[in-house]
């Protein structure tokens, strides 16, 4: 049984960020990796859709997506 490795997703743009994150874990079974993201998707859809899906789906950023430029995905458990 494999375990995936813990993802650390860094903002675009945060260079410094990216490299100290990389740096510093690089002995741990962590992976570094953009943000892919270029822009908001489904603009397109109306006000009622988009508030709806926001407030379903949507969480609030983590505190280190906010203050920090990254945020933390562990993987789920799985049978």
């Amino acid at each position: 049984m494999s375990v995936d490795p813990i993802l650390l997703v860094v903002r675009r743009g945060a260079r410094r960020r990216f490299a100290a994150l990389k740096k510093k874990t690089a002995h741990l079974d962590v992976e570094v990796i953009w943000d892919r993201r270029e822009r908001k998707r489904r603009q397109s859809i109306g006000v009622m859709q988009r508030e709806q899906r926001a407030s379903d789906r949507r969480a609030q950023c983590s505190v280190s997506w906010q203050l920090a430029d990254f945020a933390v995905s562990v993987p789920s458990e799985s049978d």
